[in-house]
Order: structure tokens, then sequence, then C-alpha cells
């Protein structure tokens, strides 16, 4: 079983999200509403596959998440998932030094259509 974690505060999106992957039934989903229930989890958890929001509650950002992820020993892949567009996304990582941390953006609504986010968690994590 594959452990995914999402990491984004709106509900909308995160139970699509879970119930798009759990269709498949290798995947098992938390989620976390934060970037500190984030790292919480992925404290307490081996996870194959964060995908976080780049905007979050509770002051860190999904920038901070991601600096935080790369210190651990064995890391997730990491996807962002944001509305901004693909290429602005890849810069501002860029200019935060993160984006070669990253494995993969993925745009909202596109990137999260059912077998679009199946086939890319599958080339991901198998």
């Amino acid at each position: 079983m594959k452990k995914i974690l999402i990491v984004d505060d709106e509900v909308d999106v995160t139970d699509i999200m879970k119930e798009t992957i759990e269709m498949a039934d290798d995947y098992q989903v938390d989620i976390a509403e934060d970037g500190q229930k984030a790292l919480a989890a992925l404290m307490a958890g081996e996870y194959h596959v964060m995908m976080t929001d780049m905007q979050l509650p509770g002051g860190m950002s999904g920038v901070d998440v991601i600096k935080e992820c790369a210190k651990f020993e064995k890391r997730p892949k990491i996807m962002v998932v944001s509305g901004a567009p693909r290429n602005q996304l890849s810069a501002m990582l860029e200019d935060e030094g993160v984006l070669k941390f990253v494995d993969r953006i993925l745009e909202k609504p596109a990137d999260l259509i059912p077998n679009t986010l199946l086939t890319i968690l599958k080339n991901a994590v198998g």
C-alpha cells in the first residue's frame, strides 16, 4: 500500500483528491490541513508522496513545508498542487530554492481529473 499525504486546507479539493486516489486499491491517503500538521504526519509515518498546496493557513506556506520535508533522510516524492500556471510556479519555486526538491507540479483543476491524477501517481510511485 502506497501512502499519500495531501496538504491543503480546501476541504472540497482534498475530498475529491482523496476519493479519486483511493479508487485505486493500492493507495492510502491522509490529509493535513496546514503545514504544522503536515510535518507532524511526516515525522510520524513514512509517505511515498506528499502533495501540497502553496497557500496554507497557520503561518507555514507550501514552500516552508517543502524546505522542512527536504531535510528528511527518507523524504517522499513532493508534488505541488496549485491554481497558478506551472511556469509561474516553477519560477517562484526556483527563486525560493526548492524547485530541485519538487518532483512534479500539478495544476488545479486540469491535473486533478481522476484519470490524469491516477496516471501521475502511478508514474511517480507505481
